[in-house]
């Protein structure tokens, strides 16, 4: 009997820690939570043969790599793409997982670079359930909840009015927006639910594209009224990267330790041990895959379109402001 059996095959799609991809991060979560990593795949020799350098060093997975996906799925018959690439190319891998009926895991933001990118992903995400397909996107501030929960036991017990977060992209200007910007809109999902809600008010501290700190404030409107939010980025190019987030003034700041990476949120003397939030996001796509793990699908699908709803309004709303 293959080792393979009962392992859902996954292929990665943009494997590089450069800039700042998660390819060996998501690779090692991929195996330790019983998937099998086929392969990757690059655009040229070179770059694949640098990812499955990395994969080796930083993830103990040895995959063979390709630059041909039409031969890496006839050789590996992965079951799902992990697709990790650049924002801007990840609509088309989508459409390309649609045309070959593969489960995504996918990084934030769903989709980015186009005209109408809340529009474009309303159409990839409802081909995803129209077909029956897996498709999370790499949200997985969400699961750090229980972990302020435990640091701030009760404080949830009230409708949140001001929410707080604070993250250090890798690229500075309007790029902060689209690379971490999913991150608070899905606490806020989570937190203080509006399905369909969309940001109002929304002020940028700066809309220069070479803004090394950018403070976002919007207000959030909530089934229980509306939530003041007010979200800061600082350039932080190095790992790992400062961030946190808070409610109603009661701030936890994840800290990551360094020899070993295990990860907490502490509010002053306060410690508390965090689960790593990715390993838990993959845990759960693996388990989805084997079909042990059961999903609200048809929310899971609103809640991607709302946040692409919201982020696109964000980026509208910058565009205005610069002109």
């Amino acid at each position: 009997m293959s080792a393979d059996v009962g392992r859902p095959r996954v292929a990665l799609i943009g494997a590089r820690r450069r800039r700042q991809g998660l390819g060996p991060f998501v690779a090692r979560q991929l195996a330790s939570h019983g998937a099998t990593v086929v392969a990757h795949l690059g655009t040229r020799p070179e770059t694949v043969a640098a990812a499955g350098e990395e994969l080796r060093s930083l993830a103990g997975v040895n995959s063979p790599g390709y630059v041909d996906f039409e031969q890496l799925l006839a050789e590996q018959r992965p079951e799902a793409l992990a697709i990790l690439a650049p924002a801007e190319h990840h609509a088309s891998w989508l459409r390309r997982a649609l045309d070959h009926d593969l489960a995504v895991l996918c990084e934030k933001p769903l989709v980015w670079g186009d005209d109408d990118p809340a529009g474009q992903a309303r159409t990839l995400v409802g081909a995803f359930a129209e077909r029956g397909l897996l498709l999370h996107e790499n949200c997985q501030w969400p699961l750090t909840i229980p972990t302020w929960d435990a640091l701030f036991p009760g404080a949830r017990q009230a409708p949140p009015r001001r929410f707080d977060m604070t993250m250090s992209p890798a690229r500075p200007g309007l790029a902060m927006l689209a690379d971490s910007m999913s991150h608070p809109l899905s606490l806020l999902q989570e937190l203080a639910p509006g399905l369909g809600a969309l940001p109002t008010d929304v002020r940028f501290s700066s809309t220069a594209q070479d803004a090394a700190e950018l403070e976002v404030r919007f207000s959030w409107p909530a089934e229980t009224g509306p939530v003041e939010a007010t979200v800061r980025f600082a350039l932080g190019p190095e790992q790992p990267r400062e961030a946190g987030w808070g409610l109603d003034g009661r701030y936890a700041q994840r800290l990551i330790r360094a020899h070993d990476y295990a990860q907490f949120l502490a509010s002053g003397a306060r410690l508390v041990d965090l689960p790593d939030p990715l390993g838990l996001l993959v845990g759960r796509f693996v388990d989805a895959l084997r079909g042990d793990h059961r999903e609200d699908r048809a929310d899971a699908a609103a809640r991607m379109i709302q946040r692409m709803d919201a982020l696109s309004a964000m980026r509208d709303a910058w565009q205005a402001d610069s002109r």
